[in-house]
């Protein structure tokens, strides 16, 4: 059976890449084939666990989103989404649950139950209080109208969705491709003592 990518847990937080159809594999050929598949792949594993996280490095680091809200450049001294102390950047991780299987993500940076990596891959609506109110009246005179004060009629403030996870490890079909071929590579060389190959 082939070796197809699975993603689990495709959420905010962390990306889950599985081996698929190991276990008919395992009760067809017998636990020689087995040990051999779990080291085969276990190694693969390691090598692709770094290739995603750099793939997902890049990604974050890449622009490629909807540009930043006029306060948050103000405040931030960058027009540049989801780069401000590279706090993001430090958090991208993988580890390695079995040998059929790694996980490749970042943690939750955020304080508290602020989930920062959930707001910016899947985007927030925030309602208004009237601290928010009297911080954005305050940030107006602070820039002298660069930053306007919320309207009365203004109730939420929508953070839109900066999908730098799915984008890197989920929709990209070439990273897709790299971890089919070299999964089905690990298979051939599990086969290998038995068939020859």
């Amino acid at each position: 059976m082939a070796a197809l990518p699975t993603f689990r847990g495709a959420g905010p937080k962390r990306c889950y890449l599985h081996l698929k159809g190991f276990t008919k594999m395992s009760q067809a050929f017998g636990p020689q084939f087995v040990a051999r598949l779990s080291r085969s792949v276990g190694k693969k594993n390691v090598y692709l666990a770094k290739f995603a996280e750099a793939r997902l490095r890049r990604q974050i680091q890449s622009g490629k989103n909807q540009e930043n809200a006029a306060l948050t450049i103000i405040m931030k001294g960058s027009s540049k989404p989801l780069i401000n102390f590279g706090t993001l950047l430090k958090s991208v991780s993988s580890s390695h649950w079995t040998p059929y299987s790694f996980s490749v993500g970042v943690t939750n940076i955020g304080k508290g139950k602020i989930n920062v990596p959930a707001i910016l891959e899947s985007g927030a609506v925030v309602p208004v209080t009237p601290l928010m109110r009297k911080f954005f009246w305050a940030k107006f005179m602070e820039t002298k109208g660069k930053v306007l004060p919320l309207k009365a009629s203004t109730t939420q403030i929508i953070i839109p969705p900066r999908p730098f996870l799915k984008t890197a490890l989920v929709e990209d079909a070439a990273f897709i491709q790299v971890i089919y071929w070299e999964w089905m590579h690990a298979i051939r060389e599990a086969f290998g003592p038995v068939t020859g190959l």
